[in-house]
């Protein structure tokens, strides 16, 4: 019984100090300072890292992100079909900023894009979410740690749609929108 208890607790152990995230291991801070958080044991330093994306890494990020959501048509399985349409998406859309971080614990963190999109993907973009139930329009979204350049209030007209732990921010005018993910 006695050795039973001690695997026991050698398995809770294991199990939180091996990285299990909570929400302030993935802070901003924590992530670019590599210290320990409080929920982290002494002693254990976070190995999370982060960068700042291209313009086109965030384009293209943006791209197949919309694109698997199935709001911009229905996705062609096989090539050259698939190439065309990601490189189609890709061009309206233009990576203005992008920002990822991870805290090494099998690809889980953050990543935030904003980007420029053309007056024709905004406005078909806008048609589609509108006529769909399977994105939700949330209200009101709290980004907390975000990057200095994330908007610290939204536009008036900003409509936030939302799949799964991802959100897509876009403004009933213009072509500024943004992109925020949470990786687990």
């Amino acid at each position: 019984m006695k050795n039973q208890i001690i695997f026991s607790f050698a398995i809770i152990l294991g199990g939180f100090c091996s990285g299990c995230k909570t929400p302030s291991v993935l802070t901003r801070a924590n992530a670019e300072q590599k210290k320990p958080s409080l929920e982290q044991p002494a002693g254990l330093i976070s190995k999370g890292t982060s960068k700042a994306l291209t313009e086109f890494e965030v384009s293209e990020r943006v791209a197949v992100e919309l694109m698997s959501w199935g709001i911009l048509g229905p996705i062609p399985q096989l090539d050259p079909e698939y190439t065309q349409m990601e490189k189609s998406v890709i061009r309206k859309i233009h990576g203005v900023r992008g920002f990822s971080e991870s805290d090494d614990f099998h690809g889980d963190g953050t990543d935030w894009y904003e980007v420029d999109l053309t007056p024709e993907i905004a406005t078909e973009l806008r048609a589609a979410f509108k006529q769909s139930p399977a994105f939700k329009n949330t209200r009101p979204v709290f980004f907390n740690n975000a990057p200095s350049w994330w908007p610290a209030h939204l536009p008036a007209d900003a409509q936030i749609y939302n799949k799964d732990l991802e959100y897509f921010v876009l403004p009933d005018s213009g072509t500024r929108a943004w992109f925020m993910r949470i990786r687990t």
